[in-house]
């Protein structure tokens, strides 16, 4: 399976002029119904696919905490 995110940098879909957390979100973060092996956001990781979920499931709350304007 090919990593979204490194797929959209070879293809300049993101670079330096428009990276962002909701544009990696955006690409990365699907909803692969493994919600349950995320362990409350607080599991250590282990593919490609948890992190498309953890990316769906929990960024917006990251994405708050992190940067506050």
């Amino acid at each position: 399976m090919t990593d979204r995110v490194l797929e959209a940098l070879r293809t300049d879909r993101v670079s330096k002029r428009n990276i962002s957390f909701d544009e990696i979100r955006n690409i990365a973060g699907v909803d692969s119904d493994i919600w349950n092996e995320l362990g409350r956001g607080r599991a250590i990781l282990s593919s490609e696919e948890q992190l498309d979920q953890y990316l769906y499931s929990y960024g917006p709350m990251i994405s708050s905490q992190l940067f506050v304007y």
